[in-house]
């Protein structure tokens, strides 16, 4: 049955925490499109349990869709393009009704005061209808092994530069400046000498993958509540979070 998944708001995190309910998904027999903003997609590529990445490319026409909306509107879904072609392919009002069902994200964490109880992945279940006892977990960001040899290669140069030292990766910023960790040079200026520290962060010119590629070569992490933490958790990396409160 084709399904799909409707993020059309949220960050990188929201997006990985839905990613155990689209393998339950697929396990369980249905073709799972994905619909998000184009800054998430890096988070999903190469997943194997989605079919076909949509695209908004005009997010901000989706701001004041009410929460929990079932369907995105059908004026807009001209605005929806596939990731997967070099000419982008547009989806249309007739195949966008085609689907059999549309699990819509839409404020399941910022508008649902069970968020604040429960872990994400359960609420994601959950917010889907499903029962999250007894199910896979797991989130998943999958790198190619090209992309594994290019992080391998960028983390043995820097410790060639840095005494070949353990690297721990620093993410003081977020989507949300109010969770921003300003001070982070400070406690780096104090922090154990016997690693390295390396800065993590969009102004160092990475793209999102490579950037998974050298948080999946780091020994550990410390980061405020932003994607590059839930990045770090999906590779199984060591990680410790600043609580900006």
């Amino acid at each position: 049955f084709p399904v799909t998944i409707d993020q059309r708001m949220g960050g990188i995190g929201d997006v990985l925490f839905t990613t155990p309910v689209v393998k339950y998904l697929h396990d369980m027999g249905n073709v799972v499109d994905y619909y998000c903003n184009a800054y998430s997609v890096p988070a999903i590529e190469n997943n194997p349990y989605i079919n076909k990445i949509w695209v908004n490319v005009d997010l901000m026409k989706h701001q004041k869709t009410p929460p929990g909306f079932g369907k995105v509107i059908l004026a807009d879904v001209e605005d929806l393009y596939s990731v997967e072609s070099e000419i982008p392919e547009k989806l249309t009002k007739e195949q966008y009704a085609s689907y059999d069902r549309v699990i819509c994200y839409q404020g399941a964490i910022e508008h649902n005061p069970e968020s604040e109880k429960e872990h994400a992945v359960d609420v994601m279940f959950k917010w889907a209808g499903i029962e999250p006892n007894g199910k896979d977990k797991k989130i998943h960001l999958v790198l190619t092994n090209q992309e594994k040899e290019w992080g391998e290669k960028f983390i043995k140069g820097f410790k060639s530069l840095h005494g070949n030292k353990p690297v721990i990766g620093i993410a003081p910023k977020a989507s949300a400046k109010i969770r921003s960790w300003e001070s982070y040079n400070l406690f780096i200026s104090q922090a154990p000498k016997e690693f390295s520290y390396i800065y993590l962060h969009s102004e160092n010119g990475w793209t999102m993958r490579q950037t998974c590629a050298i948080v999946s070569q780091l020994s550990g992490i410390i980061a405020v509540d932003s994607g590059l933490l839930h990045i770090a958790g999906a590779l199984e990396i060591p990680n410790a979070y600043r609580d900006w409160e």
